[in-house]
Parts: structure tokens; sequence; C-alpha cells
């Protein structure tokens, strides 16, 4: 098993160990972050929380241009317009997907889940490489943003492969982390407001 794989399974039993009391406390705080950070936004891709993961439902309550993940007929990762929740159906891995067209124009940032992110930004997911395959091909100036509970910052250093894209920024119930440069050589993470970890 590598690096990332004994990462991975480490965290998401810590993050399915979370009793209720503290999962609730953590999202209550970590949206008040997200909402904050995400006002300069029009436009965001976002994603269906599932097994565990904290949710950011609470961005579609805005009137920003809300976009949300796919897995299209060739097992592609594409992000699609958000409609009625009523109209969503069961896609890949059965989570919940809208049935609407792929989004015309890139948003402004990507709201991403993972498991796992360390102090440079380096994010570890599932595993099935979807996110990696579609983040390595946007642009520069699209803000990547890796969310997720506290116990989801890890201290030690995760070896980035070649596939792996690094996040602009961690936000978590804890505040929100910058990766400056999201180069380790030269830049150390910056906190912005009140990361305390």
């Amino acid at each position: 098993m590598n690096q990332q794989a004994k990462i991975r399974a480490r965290i998401i039993k810590e993050r399915n160990h979370l009793d209720a009391n503290t999962r609730h406390q953590q999202q209550v705080a970590f949206n008040q972050h997200l909402s904050s950070f995400c006002q300069r936004f029009s436009s965001l891709g976002i994603y269906c929380a599932v097994r565990g993961e904290i949710s950011v439902n609470v961005l579609r309550a805005t009137d920003k241009a809300i976009a949300l993940p796919k897995i299209n007929a060739d097992d592609q990762l594409i992000f699609v317009e958000d409609q009625a929740d009523e109209l969503w159906e069961r896609g890949a891995f059965g989570i919940p997907e809208p049935t609407s067209k792929e989004m015309a124009t890139l948003p402004e940032a990507f709201i991403i889940p993972l498991v796992a992110i360390d102090q440079w930004g380096t994010r570890i997911g599932m595993g099935k490489g979807y996110y990696d395959r579609y983040l390595v091909n946007l642009p520069a100036s699209i803000i990547k943003i890796g969310v997720g509970f506290d116990c989801q910052r890890v201290s030690e250093t995760i070896e980035r492969q070649a596939h792996d894209v690094p996040m602009d920024y961690f936000i978590s119930p804890s505040g929100i982390l910058n990766f400056p440069l999201n180069d380790r050589h030269k830049k150390t993470p910056s906190k912005l407001g009140v990361l305390n970890n």
C-alpha cells in the first residue's frame, strides 16, 4: 500500500468516526467560512456530499451560477447546470447527479471534495482519478478550493504524483488556508480567517 492509500484509509476512518454533535458543530463553522469566502465569486462548481463528506449545500441557496459534477457516458467528469433536486438521478457510484446540460462556461472557482490535504495543498481524493483528470485541464486562472473537516488536514507531506493538481485554498471548520504559488520549495502556507491548527 503506497503512502496516499495509507493516508486515505486512515483519514476516512477518522472522518467516519466523527460523532453527530462534532460533525454538526464543524458543519456550522465551515458554512460560515465557506459562505464568506465565496462571496467574491459569481459562479461556482460544487459537489453533492456523499459518504461522510462535508456539505457545501449552503452555496446552492445563493444567487450564484452553480455547476455540479456528473460522470458522462465516456466515463469523464463534467460539470452541469444545477437544477431542482427532484430532477436529479443516481449516477455513477450511486451519487445523485443533475440531469441538466453541461455548463457553457467554466465557473470562476471549483469547490473540491477530498479525503486529505497537506500543508502544501496536495490533495488525496477517493482514488478514482476523476477530479485529477478534470483539474489538470483547467486554466490556471480558475481557483481550486479543497474543503473538508479539520481531521482531513494532515501533518505529513503527501507525495505529489505527476497527475496531482494542488489546491489554491483549503476551507475547513477552523478557517481558510492559502497555498501561495503551490510551491513547497519557495513559499509557506499562509493563514486566512481563523485557522488554528
